[in-house]
């Protein structure tokens, strides 16, 4: 949330001068999900990882999904459409402790 745009003259990054702040307009929030047989995880530790038969990742802003990563695994359309929904309310919960923490 605090990324500058670097300084740049002749193609060379100036480092420690900064042009502007890069001000986004949305705040992406990133959920990852881990199955296990048939029981997935939400936002889960190292260890859990370690047993992850399929890892996802999507990342949110208020209204869009801006990024999906799958890492291993597999999983259907219901399950893609599911992760999705539960993304977007993650993705609003953490943003909401974010404006609380700011004041």
């Amino acid at each position: 949330m605090d990324t500058k745009i670097p300084k740049v003259e002749d193609k060379k990054v100036i480092y420690g001068e900064y042009e502007r702040e890069l001000n986004p307009k949305a705040i992406p929030i990133s959920t990852t999900f881990g199955k296990i047989g048939n029981y997935w995880l939400i936002d889960p530790s190292k260890e859990e990882e370690l047993c992850f038969d399929t890892k996802l990742t999507i990342a949110t802003t208020e209204n869009h999904v801006c990024a999906i990563q799958k890492a291993e695994g597999k999983l259907n359309r219901k399950e893609l459409m599911e992760n999705i929904e539960i993304a977007f309310k993650t993705g609003k919960d953490i943003r909401e402790l974010f404006k609380n923490l700011k004041g």
